[in-house]
């Protein structure tokens, strides 16, 4: 198990690269959490394409731009992963109603039941894992979680 010191020290280890860098290690294990979960359930999506499929479920219909800047990649990067998701038949492009030369990335009902078949797997896999702590860890990690959100979002908005 590792301990993780005081903030002070943390900002400090991670600045100047002596000591044990206790943010390089909790970074590690989120980036851990996070890959396990976003690749579950996806099949045969890449991580970026599975990304640009959830995005496009949830907030479509929407322009090629927008997808790009919700997904903060490049606009030639987004292209290929809509080509991709066409190709697959996940993703359609409508007419723009309000510019006849823009179209919308809609998710078709195929590209909808594969973004419902990751969340349900997700939401397995991390029932799974929680269900291997004891409730009190349980408790733990939901609050330590909520409270780093809630921190790491009032340090993005100062």
């Amino acid at each position: 198990m590792i301990t993780l010191s005081d903030s002070t020290s943390l900002v400090s280890t991670s600045l100047d690269g002596t000591g044990t860098n206790d943010v390089a290690v909790l970074h590690h294990h989120l980036v851990r959490v996070t890959r396990a979960l976003r690749t579950s359930g996806t099949g045969n999506l890449s991580v970026g394409t599975a990304s640009a499929l959830w995005t496009i479920n949830a907030h479509g219909p929407l322009r090629m731009s927008a997808l790009a800047e919700r997904e903060s990649v490049a606009l030639p990067t987004i292209s290929r992963l809509v080509a991709s998701l066409e190709q697959l038949g996940y993703v359609t492009r409508t007419p723009d109603p309000e510019d006849g030369r823009a179209r919308l990335l809609v998710a078709t009902p195929e590209g909808a039941d594969v973004i419902t078949h990751a969340r349900t797997k997700k939401a397995q896999l991390l029932g799974a894992a929680m269900e291997r702590l004891d409730s009190q860890q349980r408790e733990r990690v939901h609050a330590a979680i909520e409270d780093l959100a809630d921190a790491l979002a009032e340090e993005i908005s100062t």
